[in-house]
């Protein structure tokens, strides 16, 4: 598997990241990254990503908007801790998983 930078994106720059990623046995991952923050995480570069994934287990993984909008929710929790410093920001985009 490889991962297309984006335009202009050094390979070792460190941010926030999320992935969301299919396993070769069917599971599917949903991955938060935090970052921008000294004491607690650097965030990844897309280098780290991949081996990040590959580690895993992943056999597809789209790598989603990442920064500030790297932001985990479970069971209306917020369980990382998002790179803004107010905190979660207001975000157009989510993925919803619900149980059957």
């Amino acid at each position: 598997m490889s991962i297309m930078l984006p335009p202009g994106e050094p390979l070792r720059k460190r941010h926030p990241r999320t992935v969301i990623g299919k396993a070769g046995d069917g599971r599917i991952w949903l991955i938060a990254v935090d970052g921008r923050n000294k004491s607690l995480s650097l965030g990844m570069s897309f280098a780290e990503l991949q081996m990040l994934i590959a580690r895993v287990g992943l056999v597809d993984a789209l790598n989603l908007d990442g920064g500030g909008s790297t932001t985990m929710v479970v069971k209306g929790a917020v369980v990382n801790r998002p790179s803004d410093p107010t905190g979660p920001r207001r975000v157009s985009d989510s993925i919803i998983v619900r149980a059957k």
